[in-house]
């Protein structure tokens, strides 16, 4: 009996353990993401005050973060260093423990006074019968003490100080000090300050800014309009950029700020060999030049050339306009050369940027010319972070003095009452602050761009602000057709008590339709695709496009398609266009806007396959494309063209390294520096943004007269397609790119083949470009080297004259900002390889998506011959743009 039960219970357990292993293998739907199952503690804050005598007396205040155990940050408060700054700025006076009544240098300024030195109470009260007095003692006069007890019991025992009584408008200014050596000291530094306010208006700006905005860079990119509002926030009233391709904003940014008449200087500048260039409009190679080509240009092109202070002992530096001041440290070389500077503001980021302050004559606007003429002319000051000052003593210690008392450089500046502009969807929200501790009265007045209204009556708006008040003002905008595809631009001024104090807001729209700026293709049905961004009211878009040949103008084809999308957002179409060999114009509109681009249909005969192939036996296959021309391998790391190899004489003509690894590969950071796989990728500096991750794919046409295949990858939202077709018995592939949802801290992207023609690269190859006139280049062996190219036709060629062989290479070049030749050496670390880079540089369109194409083309024999083949594919397009970069 109970050997039975035994047998039921094992049964009914291991029936029990089925069903239960039954139920956790059929229900995974029914496990769930439980994200507050072990909730963060979160941070933890302590505040730290030290208040007492080091070699000094100080107060420090900081306060200590803890989190996760770990993890401690101490970080002191603005106070405390604000503190520090005051007790620096009277240890370089030597006036320890100074101490100026806000107000003093403000009313001393104005005032005419007569000076009286450890006068009697006799003495101070005739003087003041006839007008203001400043009266200079030492703690030990008589009068010291009457005066002093005036003061809050703190402030009396302070080793030196300035302050000021009144009496019905009249005003008795005293400096008051422990020795008559110091007294003397304050008053000769509070004269002289007075003195620059009297004369000069103050200007603060930043000088040689790093925007990165057009390069390729791994750091922090700035939009030219964030920069200048980000500028007016801080009160300044210009900006020197000298960043990598900055030189090419200037123009556009001045265009687009006087359409909001918008008084802001925005200065062109270049940082080149040994030193930075202002003043021009075309600067010197940033990555190939001399400091003496750079000093002839600045001497041909009237403009100005700040060189490094360690060269301050060379020959060359004659011919200096004067140097660049890297920080403090450096003011006592500047002094004994009696030179002008100027700073490296560089990025403008988390870092607290340098700022410079020019000494203008009393209503001198800032403009590009008085700025340069205050600094050459030594009337310009460093500001560095915490307060501390550089430049000539006369203006170093009077903003010195200034930064003590505070009113009157606030009033200089305008920062009694901070004013911010943003624009957030289809409003305008102007925020104003009164900083200061009485009512400030003005207007509020908006100026638009050309492509901005408001939706109701919005003439200037008059406000009384109390005292700490805050008071946000809004404005319902909305935006012509125009609009899409630029910057546009509102500013904002508040105008009272006789000072201007100014705000920029702008937002960057996507353009209405979006569309493949140049496609080859084959006769029949092609896939031609469009993104339309819907700026109406509307839940749907009509578009309408028409395609036509290119030589006659004539229409081919007609179609309209309602497409449905939200308000203010996207919508991918993929259109269905039935075309037969030719050339066309296609023109899609939308919403009374049009775009255009270029579509070459050709016949292709031959035969051409794609095939997976795992080549490294890695477990993730290549895909394969070959005609009787070309064998083509795109390899799934980076979604990249690995090899491009001409057929008929068996020459990979791009540089690869894989399947071999890199010098860093399986150490800890090495896959953030260089990766080099080689082939055609995307460069945004490097390591490549999707370098090592591995694309999906899918083979759109295996064989036939082409072969094509989809990779595509989610880069951290970054949505990245690129489709790559090989045609027929022809050597062209063709790479069509579309880049989606690109983060907004990537503004331009590199297309960028790593090219080796032959199997070797040196000065065999030669390498041309159409620009003005045709520019030939060739790698050298002593050195690696860049060069920004301007073309005037989307091609350029290399030639390996001992092979024989070349590669064309083609492009749209209406949508490139410009081409990027780089010749690496492996001198070039951690890149120690020998190839060549031909990089067309684009700017990526947010909110939309950014089409773009590029193709190879290989052949043996010389590179004349092959580029006629090539035009005659259609691809080989023109420009007649003056600007590489424009807002609009």
């Amino acid at each position: 009996m109970k050997k039975t039960i035994r047998v039921h219970r094992l049964l009914a357990g291991i029936v029990m353990l089925a069903v239960a292993s039954g139920a956790y293998a059929q229900g995974l739907e029914d496990y769930r993401f439980e994200a507050g199952r072990y909730a963060s503690r979160g941070i933890e804050s302590r505040q730290q005050v030290f208040d007492g005598y080091t070699n000094h007396w100080e107060r420090r205040e900081w306060t200590w973060h803890s989190a996760r155990g770990l993890f401690l940050l101490s970080q002191p408060s603005a106070e405390s260093e604000l503190l520090a700054m005051e007790a620096e700025i009277g240890n370089q006076l030597l006036l320890d423990e100074l101490w100026i009544q806000p107000g003093f240098m403000k009313e001393f300024a104005q005032r005419s006074v007569s000076v009286l030195n450890s006068p009697s109470r006799n003495e101070l009260e005739n003087a003041l019968r006839d007008g203001d007095a400043l009266a200079c003692l030492v703690d030990r006069d008589p009068l010291a003490k009457v005066l002093l007890a005036q003061l809050p019991e703190a402030s009396q025992f302070r080793r030196n100080r300035a302050f000021f009584l009144c009496n019905e408008g009249r005003m008795i200014f005293v400096l008051a000090c422990q020795s008559k050596e110091e007294v003397d000291r304050l008053r000769s530094h509070v004269q002289a300050a007075a003195e620059v306010v009297r004369d000069f208006d103050f200007h603060r700006g930043l000088a040689g800014v790093n925007t990165s905005y057009l390069a390729i860079s791994s750091v922090q990119r700035t939009d030219p309009f964030t920069l200048v509002a980000t500028a007016l926030q801080l009160r300044c009233s210009w900006l020197m950029v000298s960043g990598y391709n900055d030189w090419m904003l200037p123009g556009p940014v001045r265009a687009a700020l006087s359409e909001v008449d918008l008084p802001f200087a925005f200065i062109s500048g270049q940082s080149v060999s040994g030193g930075v260039l202002y003043g021009l409009e075309r600067y010197p190679d940033i990555q190939d030049n001399t400091i003496d080509e750079a000093l002839d240009a600045a001497e041909q092109g009237g403009g100005f050339y700040f060189g490094s202070l360690s060269k301050s002992e060379e020959e060359q530096a004659a011919r200096y306009d004067g140097y660049i001041l890297g920080g403090p440290s450096g003011q006592e070389q500047i002094d004994a050369l009696n030179a002008p500077f100027v700073v490296h503001a560089g990025e403008i980021g988390a870092r607290t940027p340098t700022s410079m302050v020019v000494f203008l004559e009393k209503g001198t606007p800032p403009t590009q010319d008085s700025v340069m003429d205050a600094i050459l002319a030594r009337r310009a000051v460093a500001v560095y972070e915490k307060g501390v000052v550089a430049g000539p003593a006369r203006f170093r210690d009077a903003v010195r003095m200034l930064l003590l008392e505070g009113v009157c450089v606030e009033e200089q500046l305008g920062t009694g009452v901070a004013v911010d502009a943003v624009i957030e969807g289809r409003t305008l929200k102007v925020r104003l602050r009164n900083r200061s501790e009485r009512v400030v009265r003005g207007d509020v007045r908006v100026r638009l761009g050309e492509t901005v209204e408001i939706r109701r009556k919005a003439g200037p708006r008059r406000l009384a602000l109390a005292p700490g008040e805050c008071r946000v003002i809004t404005y319902p905008l909305s935006f012509t057709p125009a609009a899409g595809g630029r910057a546009n631009l509102v500013a904002v001024d508040f105008c009272g008590e006789g000072r201007a104090i100014h705000a920029l807001a702008h937002v960057e729209l996507p353009a209405v339709i979006e569309m493949h700026p140049l496609m080859l293709d084959v006769p029949g049905e092609i896939v031609y695709p469009i993104t339309v961004w819907n700026m109406s009211k509307r839940n749907e878009v009509p578009v309408a496009l028409v395609v036509s040949d290119s030589s006659s103008g004539e229409e081919v084809l007609t179609m309209s398609q309602a497409v449905r999308v939200r308000p203010w957002q996207t919508a991918h179409v993929d259109l269905a266009l039935n075309l037969e060999a030719g050339d066309y114009i296609a023109e899609a509109t939308a919403l009374g806007t049009t775009t255009k681009g270029t579509i070459a249909v050709r016949s292709q005969p031959g035969e051409v396959v794609a095939r997976e192939e795992d080549i490294d036996g890695d477990g993730i296959p290549e895909i394969v494309m070959e005609n009787d021309a070309v064998r083509a391998v795109v390899l799934l790391y980076g979604g990249r063209v690995i090899e491009y190899t001409l057929k008929c004489r068996d020459e990979n003509l791009l540089f690869k390294l894989w399947p071999e690894k890199p010098p860093m590969h399986g150490k800890p950071g090495g896959t953030r520096q260089f990766y080099p796989y080689g082939g055609l990728e995307e460069f945004v500096g490097y390591p490549y943004i999707g370098g090592n991750i591995v694309y999906q794919y899918k083979v759109l046409s295996s064989s036939g007269s082409y072969a094509r295949v989809k990779v595509w990858a989610n880069v951290h939202g970054s949505k990245i397609a690129k489709f790559y077709t090989l045609y027929g018995a022809s050597p062209v592939l063709e790479a069509r790119y579309a880049f989606d949802d690109m983060t907004p801290t990537l503004n331009v992207i590199g297309i960028n083949p790593l090219i080796q023609i032959g199997p070797s690269t040196g000065p065999e190859d030669r390498y041309f470009f159409p620009e003005e006139h045709q520019v030939e280049t060739r790698p050298e062996l002593e050195r690696y080297y860049g060069r920004a190219l301007f073309p005037k036709e989307g091609w350029a060629a290399g030639y390996d004259s001992e092979m024989d062989i070349s590669l064309i290479v083609g492009y749209p070049v209406d949508d490139t900002l410009y081409v990027h030749l780089w010749n690496n050496h492996p001198n070039n670390k951690p890149t120690p390889y020998f190839y060549t880079e031909i990089q067309p540089w684009i700017e990526l369109k947010h909110g939309t998506t950014t089409h773009y194409s590029y193709y190879l083309f290989g052949r043996d024999g010389p590179w004349e011959p092959a580029l006629a083949e090539f035009k005659a594919l259609g691809v080989a397009t023109k420009t007649d743009k003056l600007w590489p970069w424009d807002y609009r």
